[in-house]
């Protein structure tokens, strides 16, 4: 056994520091959210004397807030579910053909992609606003989702292309020695497969769509249409004074992050590693 020394102690010591350090956000976050708004101001770095729910209430209800956060939450839930959706479906099927199809054309579309990642979208946000304003989706949840699918399309390409390349084919051509076509073969032999990557996918690209301010606001602007961000955003210019509102409306923001996050992280570390030991 390897035995206790000093430096072990210093090592804890600093990981401890850390932990603080970046746990400390989420506990001022946490604490002053279940505060009244007098006692926020008066003890903010205090635990509350008192659990004070009604500040989760008031946010979802509306009441005192001027702003309908459960329909923004509705929103946000619908746009970020459609958008995984298709890039999932898309990506996946698009990353498989450019994997198993190897040639010039093949190369060059992932090359295409890849240039996708690295190039800034918000140079796109002028084109793609009026292709939207267009065809009459600007201010829709529909544009929204499509906005986000091609955004994030190169990203999720890459991910699945770099699993399918290191995705043995024995299965597969197996399955089509007994008459499998292309499509046949990805959906019953492929995709069972696909359970790490696509959570990988799907908690990157999430995290992203939950948490767009900047093209929310651009492509929802002046519709009835509101997201989370958005709406926290109108929060916390409207209401300076009530903070406790404010952290509330934070924490049911994040709370479908977290648990997304809960379902996901193993298959994500599961991907990691596997990309390593490659």
């Amino acid at each position: 056994m390897n035995k206790y020394t000093k430096k072990s102690f210093v090592k804890e010591m600093i990981m401890i520091t850390v932990t603080v350090i970046f746990a400390s956000p989420f506990y001022f976050l946490v604490t002053n959210s279940l505060k009244t708004t007098k006692e926020a101001y008066a003890n903010p770095f205090g635990l509350p004397k008192a659990l004070y729910w009604q500040s989760f209430s008031e946010v979802l209800n509306g009441a005192g807030v001027n702003a309908d956060f459960a329909g923004a939450l509705l929103n946000s839930l619908i746009i970020t579910a459609g958008s995984l959706l298709l890039l999932a479906a898309f990506g996946s099927l698009t990353a498989y053909g450019l994997s198993r199809h190897p040639g010039k054309l093949s190369s060059f579309l992932y090359v295409f992609f890849v240039i996708g990642i690295i190039i800034p979208s918000q140079l796109g946000l002028v084109p793609i606003y009026t292709a939207l304003r267009s065809i009459g989706l600007v201010g829709s949840r529909l544009g929204m989702i499509l906005v986000y699918v091609c955004k994030q399309m190169p990203l999720t390409v890459f991910l699945y292309t770099g699993f399918f390349k290191s995705l043995p084919e024995e299965y597969e051509e197996a399955a089509v020695i007994d008459g499998a076509g292309f499509v046949k073969s990805f959906v019953f032999v492929v995709m069972p497969q696909m359970r790490t990557i696509t959570g990988t996918a799907l908690l990157l690209n999430s995290l992203y769509i939950w948490n767009d301010t900047m093209d929310q606001m651009v492509f929802l602007s002046g519709s009835e249409i509101r997201t989370l961000p958005v709406e926290i955003y109108s929060l916390t210019t409207a209401m300076t004074a009530q903070w406790n509102l404010v952290f509330a409306a934070v924490i049911v923001s994040l709370l479908p992050m977290i648990i997304l996050y809960l379902f996901t992280q193993k298959k994500m570390m599961d991907s990691l590693a596997g990309g390593l030991k490659g």
